[in-house]
């Protein structure tokens, strides 16, 4: 198969969603050499996203030809004058369309690419994409926390929604996300993908941490502002345990979430963050016990859980995340809410994480137990060298073999 693919990432993300849009691009490469297909990726990324360090330069190693572009809407009148000057019209594009989305490079707009993978749905146009294209979709918070948008975000939704089921396919990154996909936004089950997790790990801290530099009474708590991330029921765990425990706790709030801070409880914030800001406001015990560390480079980041007794995952849902992996690299086990994407990581990497129920119910037991079995907890956990031979580059020929079966079944 001779083909050039475009990994297009069509919003300027940050953290997950641009590292696996990265590790995605890589893994065409890796999956199809291994599988002895001929395949060319170029990479698309919107002006005014914020690499890490050494992330984009990365790619060219692997023969990915990265820039920038600026996403525009051009009415249906003018691409017909503009598509003059191409050699094909794609049949993607529907004529009663008003719009059509160029990914405009100032070089060739990636028009030299046969297919595109556009690394999320965040395209909010009633607008057409020219090329064949796969959409990479993550989850679907807003089917079972409708309150974390608006009417105008359902709006938007509904255009993102629409930029999914007018692809050639849909890759999923969960199986929670499939069903999702096909039962939520209507999609035929046979156009839906199932891609493997991409784990990327970050740098190594550079050091061991013994026993004795742990702290066995401090917990890694990262979080955003997201209403579905259980903020309140966990801060009442840990508020109860406070008052019953001789010892102390204290808590790593790892995250850009300041109006959480108490000095923020009466700022102009959404009601949720100031419920949640109110909260710690009103608690002595919460104030002495919460540190907020904001955002971290990654090897402050990887250091700070390093030291922790354990990582506290508070979300409800979401597509997982990789930072339970990155804690078990460096011996630190992770309690998280048992949704199925979580449970499907736990499962894959064998992590040993402990689970707590989605409306925290049990989950000052569950704190107690991860505070109280810590050494049980880090023994049934695998080894970094274990985890490190579970990576995108591993997990590259399957993803291709999915990317491969979308394109065989959906002809181009």
């Amino acid at each position: 198969m001779n083909l050039h693919i475009a990994v297009i990432l069509p919003a300027p993300y940050e953290g997950g969603v641009l590292k696996s849009a990265v590790n995605m691009a890589k893994m065409l490469v890796i999956g199809s050499k291994k599988r002895g297909d001929e395949v060319r990726v170029s990479f698309g990324y919107p002006k005014g996203t914020k690499f890490r360090k050494g992330s984009i330069e990365s790619l060219g190693n692997y023969g990915v030809n990265a820039r920038e572009f600026t996403l525009q809407i051009m009415p249906s009148d003018l691409f017909k004058v503009y598509d003059e000057f191409q050699e094909d019209y794609s049949k993607n594009i529907d004529e009663t369309s008003q719009d059509v989305v160029v990914f405009n490079d100032g070089m060739s707009n990636f028009e030299e690419a046969d297919f595109y993978l556009i690394a999320s749905d965040n395209i909010p146009y009633s607008a057409r994409i020219k090329k064949p294209y796969s959409v990479v979709v993550y989850d679907y918070v807003c089917r079972y926390y409708p309150d974390i948008f608006d009417e105008n975000g359902w709006r938007l939704m509904d255009l993102r929604a629409g930029i999914s089921l007018r692809a050639n396919f849909i890759v999923a990154t969960s199986n929670q996300t499939r069903s999702d996909i096909i039962n939520f936004i209507g999609a035929h089950s046979e156009k839906v993908l199932r891609a493997p997790l991409d784990f990327d790990p970050m740098l190594d801290v550079g050091y061991s941490l013994s026993k004795e530099v742990r702290s066995r009474n401090r917990i890694s708590w990262a979080t955003t502002y997201s209403q579905h991330e259980n903020h309140l029921e966990i801060l009442d765990s840990i508020e109860l345990i406070l008052s019953e425990c001789a010892e102390p706790i204290y808590v790593d709030v790892i995250g850009s979430v300041f109006q959480f801070s108490p000095e923020f409880s009466e700022v102009d914030a959404h009601p949720y963050i100031k419920s949640v800001a109110k909260k710690i406001k009103n608690s002595p015990l919460l104030r002495r016990a919460l540190n907020f560390t904001g955002y971290l480079d990654d090897a402050t980041f990887l250091a700070t859980i390093a030291r922790s007794a354990f990582l506290l995952h508070g979300t409800r849902f979401d597509n997982g995340t990789y930072t339970a992996i990155e804690a078990a690299r460096l011996g630190t086990p992770t309690l998280s809410a048992g949704y199925a994407a979580m449970r499907e990581i736990d499962e894959k990497f064998q992590l040993g994480m402990e689970f707590f129920d989605l409306n925290g119910s049990n989950l000052p037991e569950k704190i107690k137990y991860m505070i109280n079995n810590q050494d049980a907890l880090r023994e049934r956990m695998p080894s970094k060298e274990v985890l490190d031979g579970k990576t995108y580059i591993q997990a590259a020929p399957e993803f291709w073999d999915a990317i491969k079966s979308g394109l065989h079944s959906n002809p181009l």
